[in-house]
């Protein structure tokens, strides 16, 4: 079990020999956003990683992370919206705006903007708690940060 929490940490794809067989089932939507989230948050934390002898350099790493989760991020996710799926838009568009990807940036933004509104994330729901309406508020403003 020990070699799947380590995939998690590192850039290398799994290898189907080490994985569970519970890990063969088609992972859910959730699990991939998760993951594609993940790997997002990672590629974000190499800017910041030191650079160690012996180890791939950080924009290895980082590429690499990028990839997964881009090959993660894919239509079957993108068309159905949840608060999970624009919050990993973020991060996404955060990412393409760090490395300077204007162009890329200004879409994922696009598409983060109108899943958020499809999920009337600007809009105060009566029923909610204030722990869930805050989450709300706070990922619609960061999509109109984004979005100036």
């Amino acid at each position: 079990m020990r070699a799947s929490y380590e995939r998690l940490w590192t850039a290398s794809p799994p290898t189907t020999g080490s994985r569970p067989k519970s890990f063969h089932q088609r992972p859910t939507l959730s699990d991939q956003l998760f993951h594609c989230m993940l790997a997002i948050i990672f590629a974000l934390g190499c800017e910041f990683r030191p650079p160690y002898s012996g180890h791939n350099s950080s924009s290895n790493l980082q590429e690499n992370f990028i990839k997964r989760a881009t090959s993660l991020l894919n239509l079957d996710i993108i068309t159905r919206p949840s608060l999970s799926l624009v919050q990993t838009l973020v991060l996404m568009a955060r990412f393409l705006q760090h490395k300077g990807l204007s162009n890329r940036c200004w879409v994922i933004v696009g598409i983060a903007i109108r899943a958020a509104q499809g999920l009337g994330l600007h809009l105060d729901v009566d029923e909610e708690s204030q722990v869930q309406r805050e989450e709300r508020r706070r990922t619609w403003s960061a999509c109109v940060s984004l979005d100036r």
